[in-house]
């Protein structure tokens, strides 16, 4: 998520509180102003919070937010204190309404148990009518008196004819209430018997249901108990941030100290950590010494009746000894009484008595008592240990917390960027008087702060940091020699930036001293190192770059990948002189050399020169150069490599596009650029802006980006040029001609610079939609 100066300032709360639970990993509140006074009181809480409590968070760039030392500390400190644990019971529990299996067996139980009212006046009929054998005799009793009656009624003669016909009508229903009343009963107990087969049919299906049920909620019940630890393990331990950002807030000496503590590898334990740590360890302790007593007692039990096992094999080999003896003895001794000898020890006799007594030997094991041993607890744990990239840009950082931070940077193992440009950790202010008597601070010369000592001396021991940014921190040239000591040798370090520090503001170094200058020295070292990546921009080399400092440079160049000369006030010469003191081709990938002393063909010749030599060179900064014409950046590119990928010459003079009927940039150059940037050169004429248009359109095929404009026409009356151009140029995506579009898309869509857009804006779809 990334809210770059928008002002979150009045719903900072609210926004912290939605991001608490969030699985956010990069968080960018650059430009927000959240330590104004209004804000910085309410923020202070809900962020520090939320940095402690949240695992998620890989990034956070809290950059130019006005935010004072006590609310840096505080958020710091709450990262210090980020080793928490979130545990299953802490989270809120989620009701489910889910129905008991064992409802559903009663249910099912209770349909078959219990017969309804229905049933139950069946049973009754059941059990109020007759067995069904003493009915049936009954039935044919029945059957055979009423043919008796009906021969009898018919040998009699009735007077009554209508009595009889009644009672045969009466006994015919009689009869047929009979056989209804045995198909009823009938009925009823097969459906009896039908519904007790359904219900125990019911009963089986509803248990396999039951079971089924019970297998599915403890494989759910297991998965939500195995996100949920997984969930918890996420949520607990340190804090998870990589990358920190403060950029152009006021850490100083005080979070600087915060932040050496947050390096470190490991911190002190609190007094609870430590008394969980104690009583973790006795409850183990106490399950080791119960083992080992049921282990010492099972081992005492077997030593004995292994020795009683012993002694009856010695019994049983003396007994066979004694009756091997000679049968031939004399009659007083066949006369003699028997005497029985019994072994102490253990014989026959005894054999029962001699089983161990194990309860007295529980008894001797269950002597040992812990409690008053004292547990000697190392109050140390593992520290945070994530953090790869520290910004302190302007942070007002100084020399007692870059030496808090140089302390804890020597055994730190994680951190690979370290960012400390515009810090004032160097500087030292001296007060002395005047002629007129009064008391002014004046600013000591080449000055070495115990901080800077302390951070040079880490960079001999550390062997992680990979880059660090030493720009515009008043270093001066006892500094630099420091630092040029700790770098040979050093093959971690790979970037390595000092843009703007002061190498001449020390006394002016004597180019024929044996120990030569803090350049050459620096040069020297980082020749010696793993340094890839050098920035040595706004330094006056061009008052320190003599012979030796030009080979080492040269040197240099066959070693680096990325170099950095903007502002540095070298000439066209000076390169030309390492250019002849180069014995191999540069490796060198990206070169700047923007703001320096080029102003003639000279100086465009020496520059070409050096390039000649930058064969794998893809991108080129020659910025800012007003007096470098047309016909000497024609000298400098005769010679340039055809590898160029990115080529940027804003405020350059250019003006026209041919010299001597010659392109500026030939084909080869223009033919291999994916960028080019012509931004605020010295174009003239409507003409000359055609010249350069149609030698970009002809030459380029790789261009995706371009910038063509000049502030001596009027580009926007001068668009029309340009349309063949972003027309002709398949490959162009993006092209600024120094005119801004109106965001009025009925007006833009009229006018050349909306139909320019237009025209890109398709081309950039058409390779998103690929």
């Amino acid at each position: 998520m990334s809210l770059v100066r928008c002002n979150v300032g009045p719903t900072s709360v609210q926004l912290l509180e939605t991001l608490r639970e969030r699985e956010i990993e990069h968080l960018n509140l650059d430009g927000n102003d959240l330590g104004l006074p209004e804000y910085e009181s309410e923020v202070i809480e809900p962020l520090a919070d939320y940095l402690k409590f949240n695992k998620f968070l890989l990034s956070l760039n809290l950059s130019f937010n006005n935010l004072s030392v006590e609310t840096v500390t505080s958020l710091i400190d709450a990262l210090c204190e980020s080793d928490t644990v979130l545990r299953p019971d802490d989270l809120p529990q989620e009701e489910e309404e889910e129905i008991p299996i064992e409802q559903l067996l009663d249910e099912a139980e209770a349909e078959e148990g219990e017969p309804s009212e229905e049933e139950e006046e069946e049973l009754e009929v059941d059990e109020e009518g007759e067995p069904e054998e003493t009915q049936e005799e009954g039935e044919a009793e029945e059957e055979e008196a009423e043919e008796k009656e009906e021969k009898s009624e018919e040998e009699s003669d009735d007077e009554d004819a209508e009595e009889k016909l009644q009672e045969q009508a009466r006994l015919a229903q009689e009869k047929l209430d009979k056989q209804y009343a045995r198909l009823f009963r009938s009925l009823m107990k097969e459906e009896a018997k039908a519904r007790k087969a359904s219900e125990r049919e019911y009963r089986h299906a509803t248990a396999k249901v039951a079971d089924y049920l019970t297998v599915i909620r403890a494989q759910k019940q297991a998965d939500k108990e195995k996100k949920i630890a997984e969930f918890c393990a996420r949520r607990s331990g340190w804090s998870r941030l990589q990358y920190v950002l403060l950029r152009g807030n006021n850490v100083g000496d005080r979070g600087a100290a915060s932040l050496a503590r947050l390096l470190q590898n490991t911190v002190d334990l609190n007094e609870d950590e430590v008394n969980q740590i104690d009583e973790q360890l006795r409850e183990k302790i106490n399950q080791l010494i119960a083992q080992l007593v049921e282990e010492r007692g099972k081992t005492r039990l077997s030593e004995a009746k292994e020795w009683q096992s012993i002694q009856k094999e010695h019994a049983a080999v003396t007994d066979k000894a004694e009756s091997g003896k000679d049968e031939e003895e004399d009659e007083y001794a066949k006369d003699a009484p028997q005497v029985v000898f019994s072994n102490i020890e253990g014989g026959e006799s005894d054999e029962e008595g001699n089983e161990p007594d194990s309860p007295l030997i529980e008894a001797e094991l269950e002597g040992i008592d812990c409690s008053g041993w004292s547990l000697d607890i190392h109050p140390i744990k593992s520290g945070m240990n994530s953090i790869v990239y520290l910004d302190l840009g302007s942070c007002g950082v100084g020399s007692k917390g870059l030496t808090a931070l140089s302390e804890t940077l020597q055994a730190n193992k994680v951190l690979t960027t370290l960012i400390l440009r515009n810090n004032r950790f160097n500087t030292k202010f001296t007060k002395t008087k005047n002629e007129d008597g009064e008391v002014e601070q004046k600013e000591a010369t080449d000055y070495v702060s115990p901080g800077f000592a302390s951070l040079v001396k880490a960079l001999g021991v550390n062997g992680t940091l990979a880059h660090l940014d030493l720009g515009y921190c008043n270093l001066q040239g006892s500094a630099v020699q420091l630092l040029a000591s700790s770098l040979s040798g050093n093959s971690s370090l790979v970037t390595l930036c000092l843009e703007g520090n002061r190498l001449l503001a020390s006394p002016p170094p004597d180019p024929t001293a044996e120990s030569g200058s803090c350049l050459k020295n620096l040069l020297e070292s980082i020749t010696q190192s793993g340094i890839q990546h050098l920035n040595l921009s706004s330094m006056d080399l061009h008052e320190m770059l003599w012979q030796d400092e030009s080979e080492l440079l040269a040197l240099l160049c066959q070693q680096l990948t990325s170099l950095y000369l903007n502002n540095t006030g070298i000439s066209g010469g000076q390169l030309n002189r390492v250019y002849l003191s180069a014995t191999e081709s540069f490796t060198l990938q990206v070169l700047h050399l923007s703001r320096n002393q080029f102003v003639s063909e000279d100086d465009g010749q020496g520059v070409g020169l050096f390039l000649s030599q930058c064969v794998e060179l893809s991108e080129l900064c020659l910025d800012d150069h007003p007096k470098l014409s047309s016909r000497a950046v024609h000298e400098m590119f005769q010679n340039a490599p055809n590898c160029l990928s990115r080529l940027s010459c804003n405020r350059v003079g250019l003006s026209s596009a041919f010299v001597d009927s010659r392109p500026v940039f030939s084909a080869d150059v223009l033919g291999n650029l994916s960028y080019l940037s012509l931004s605020d050169i010295d174009i003239s004429s409507e003409a000359q802006l055609r010249e350069w248009s149609d030698c970009i359109r002809s030459a380029s095929s790789r261009l995706n980006v371009l910038s063509l404009w000049s502030r001596k026409i009027n580009m926007e009356e001068c668009l029309g040029t340009c349309i063949p151009l972003v027309n002709g140029l398949a490959t162009l995506l993006y092209a600024d001609f120094g005119v801004l579009l109106r965001f009025d898309g009925g007006q833009d869509i009229s006018d050349t610079l909306g139909q320019m857009e237009l025209t890109l804006t398709q081309r950039r779809l058409s390779l998103n939609t690929m």
